[in-house]
């Protein structure tokens, strides 16, 4: 009678607080080559921030940079107008980055969802030029192992 009272204890405590909505951890990996980040599920990964010059569909620079989020070789948007991390304060965090890694790793964990549709920040008129698939929203930078 006491075992099937503490074995019920234990199952409703797993229960209510086992199933808490903290983010998986993923590994690049396993997780993105395999298809197993699920889309609109926040996750925390490791990758690479690149920039990339804009160049419209008839291959014009257009003046301005993008940014991507590189996971496994494949590179994600990074769509900042829906992000809780603006672009400023990703550029200002890899910039300390830079200059306290000597090894010169440009690796960073970030909680992010992947997520499919429109890249653009749509705010009325015309839409200047849609580009469509998936990216990335940034929910936080993750602190690294150092501090930073």
């Amino acid at each position: 009678m006491i075992r099937k009272l503490a074995l019920m204890t234990v199952i409703s405590f797993l229960a209510i607080f086992g199933s808490s909505q903290q983010p998986q951890v993923a590994t690049e990996a396993i997780a993105v080559e395999n298809n197993e980040i699920p889309e609109n599920s926040a996750v925390i990964i490791r990758g690479a921030i690149v920039e990339r010059e804009f160049v419209d569909k008839a291959g014009r620079p257009r003046g301005f940079s993008e940014l991507y989020f590189r996971i496994a070789g494949d590179n994600y948007f990074i769509k900042f107008c829906e992000s809780n991390v603006s672009r400023d304060e990703l550029e200002r965090h890899l910039d300390r980055l830079a200059t306290s890694n000597l090894a010169g790793d440009n690796e960073i964990a970030l909680e992010v969802e992947i997520r499919e549709g429109l890249w653009i920040c749509y705010s009325g008129g015309p839409i200047p030029q849609s580009r469509i698939g998936r990216y990335v929203i940034i929910h936080r930078i993750v602190a690294s192992q150092t501090g930073n």
